[in-house]
């Protein structure tokens, strides 16, 4: 019912934004109805449209097959009055067997979408009324026993159809009392019935029809808090969906930048670690540390280093391609890069477009060397059968070694190339390296 509830809600929201300024809180309405006695529940408003809405392809398809089976039955009546009663009142029989059947089809109709409460309940009372007239009619003009046979026959159907057509209560009531007071008037017009038995017929089915109208009182009720608790339930799942979702985010993402993680960095690692073609068209690790972080905390306060790594890692991420790489804080004032479907002059440029557009910030940081927030970088790339835990200790060990040679600079790891042959210990840095600039840079001090 899921689908089903979010549709339901969305139109009942609609409806309360048209009916009034107020929006409709179909969660505190449920809880609010659902709390009180269920012998008092009463449903009114949206809540009832909402619930009318629910109901309707169940309710449709009782009455439409009552109507067909009732269509049925009074052909079936045809030919058994046919047998039955003198021929001069097979004229009556004939136009009542026209009526009936004409009536149900008529109600078969309006019943073939949802519509409002009043024209479902106003088709069922004026068919009940039909349906009884044109069959007590028959009987009325027959006399004898005939009239008490049809209005009675006529009275059974129309009872069965209070307990199992479900309109509104206010209808079903209104529906009881018509059928009933018919049911009366036609007794008292037989002439061969006695006032007293007639009176005491009514009374006799006035009481059954009560007791009907008390039974699909109670149907009611049983349905409608079925179907709130069904609504609660659905409520209840969409919020711990959407709490998953927010417990989801809040595992996988950096409370202070908004960027991934270190665990979600790991997972999406983990996952193109079983890419073999994604392996295969190069992988690079970008480590980067901003500059002299704890001196711009001591100088400026923690709020400003809080706002100057919230704005560092916004321009990673700005700086990289959205299409093929990630980024994510990896610990403190550290983030990791990763870098898909590059080659080690691709890789390098990046890095050193991450490296200039941080500098070029401007972000003040009176401690550090030339006044400004810095990065330093170590890149590594995924060579051979390396692991992504040894890509990232490379790629961190290159990272010391351009803070060892200075700061605001990029070391490339030199660990794990095929036709290199360095101490594993080295690792080059941004002067060694020869890689083009995608603009002058400042000369770190």
């Amino acid at each position: 019912m899921s689908g089903q509830t979010r549709d339901q809600k969305a139109a009942a929201r609609a409806s309360a934004g048209a009916g009034d300024e107020r929006s409709f809180d179909i969660v505190a309405e449920t809880e609010r109805l659902l709390s009180g006695r269920k012998r008092d529940l009463r449903l009114t408003g949206q809540m009832l449209e909402l619930y009318r809405l629910n109901s309707w392809q169940q309710r449709s398809a009782i009455v439409r097959a009552w109507m067909v089976w009732v269509a049925g039955i009074s052909i079936i009546m045809t030919v058994i009055n046919a047998l039955l009663i003198p021929q001069a009142l097979w004229q009556g029989a004939m136009i009542a067997a026209l009526v009936v059947p004409g009536l149900n089809i008529v109600v078969h109709w309006l019943w073939r979408k949802p519509g409002s409460g009043a024209v479902e309940g106003l088709s069922i009372v004026f068919w009940m009324c039909g349906l009884l007239v044109a069959f007590a009619s028959i009987g009325v003009v027959a006399g004898e026993y005939h009239g008490e046979r049809y209005a009675t026959g006529a009275l059974f159907v129309c009872t069965i159809g209070l307990l199992v057509l479900g309109i509104d209560m206010p209808f079903t009531k209104a529906a009881a009392v018509l059928v009933t007071l018919l049911y009366f008037s036609f007794h008292l017009l037989n002439p061969v019935l006695p006032v007293a038995a007639g009176i005491a017929l009514g009374l006799f089915y006035g009481v059954g029809i009560f007791a009907v109208v008390v039974a699909r009182r109670t149907l009611t009720i049983i349905s409608q808090h079925s179907f709130l608790m069904t609504l609660r339930d659905a409520n209840r799942r969409e919020e711990l969906a959407e709490a998953n979702i927010r417990l989801a985010v809040l595992a996988t993402t950096d409370s202070l930048t908004g960027i991934a993680n270190r665990r979600s960095a790991g997972n999406q690692i983990a996952e193109l670690w079983t890419d073999e073609a994604a392996r295969s068209a190069g992988i690079a690790f970008v480590m980067a540390d901003i500059d002299h972080f704890k001196r711009l905390n001591d100088t400026r306060g923690h709020a400003a280093g809080d706002a100057c790594i919230r704005e560092v890692a916004h321009t990673i991420v700005d700086v990289i391609r959205p299409e093929c790489d990630f980024a994510s804080r990896h610990g403190g004032e550290e983030f990791l890069v990763v870098l898909t479907r590059v080659s080690e002059e691709e890789a390098l440029e990046i890095a050193e477009r991450v490296r200039q557009t941080i500098e070029q910030l401007g972000i003040a940081n009176p401690q550090a060397d030339g006044g400004i927030v810095t990065l330093s970088i170590g890149v590594a790339f995924a060579y051979k059968d390396a692991g992504p835990e040894l890509v990232t200790k490379w790629a961190d060990d290159a990272l010391y070694e351009a803070k060892r040679l200075g700061r605001n600079r990029i070391c490339v790891s030199a660990r794990g190339e095929p036709d290199r042959r360095r101490a594993p210990e080295v690792a080059r840095s941004s002067a060694e390296t020869g890689y083009p600039a995608l603009r002058p840079v400042a000369q770190a001090s």
